[in-house]
């Protein structure tokens, strides 16, 4: 492992090599395809987790998150292909 590959880890988007900080969930690129509905969630139930909630929602939020961005992405690639 390299040494900044201890620092980073990959985007949590589907099929994204990016590698980001840790305390990221997605690169700029695809966090930018969140709803910001889903963002304000993501944030929110990562801090309920850390005071000692239930991981639960917060990795509900994700699934969430990734399914946003891969329904954004598949969009703009049909569109792309009828251009």
């Amino acid at each position: 492992m390299k040494w900044f590959e201890r620092r980073t880890k990959p985007c949590f988007a589907e099929g994204c090599d990016s590698r980001i900080s840790r305390r990221m969930l997605m690169c700029r690129k695809h966090w930018d395809l969140v709803p910001n509905s889903i963002q304000f969630a993501v944030y929110n139930t990562l801090e309920i987790w850390e005071s000692g909630g239930s991981p639960r929602l917060y990795l509900d939020v994700i699934k969430r998150a990734r399914i946003a961005v891969a329904q954004k992405e598949a969009r703009l690639n049909e569109r792309e292909s009828h251009t």
